[in-house]
């Protein structure tokens, strides 16, 4: 067997490698930094759920006074015409009416 001597300099192949790994390392930090800002941890989806009960809480709660509102309003607006054309000889009867 023969083996022929091949060329390899070898301070040359350090140094690639070398950039190499400064380059693998510089891609890690800057994921790093992309992930951190730009990922969602527990504790924020924990902390927007939260948020989310509460103003759907706060919504429910106004949903009922504004139909409570709107029934008090219905109901003002179907009397309102009875005493705007009533005249007095129809409810004077009504309320001096004693049981």
């Amino acid at each position: 067997m023969s083996y022929e001597a091949i060329a390899f300099d070898t301070l040359k192949f350090v140094q690639r490698l070398a950039q190499a790994v400064m380059f693998a390392e510089a891609q890690k930090v800057v994921l790093a930094e992309a992930l951190d800002d730009q990922v969602a941890t527990r504790a924020d989806i924990h902390r927007l759920e939260h948020g989310r009960d509460k103003l759907r809480a706060e919504l429910k709660t106004d949903i009922h006074d504004l139909r409570a509102e709107q029934r008090l309003m219905g109901w003002m607006l179907s009397v309102t015409p009875l005493l705007f054309f009533a005249t007095p000889s129809m409810v004077a009867p009504i309320v001096l009416q004693r049981p």
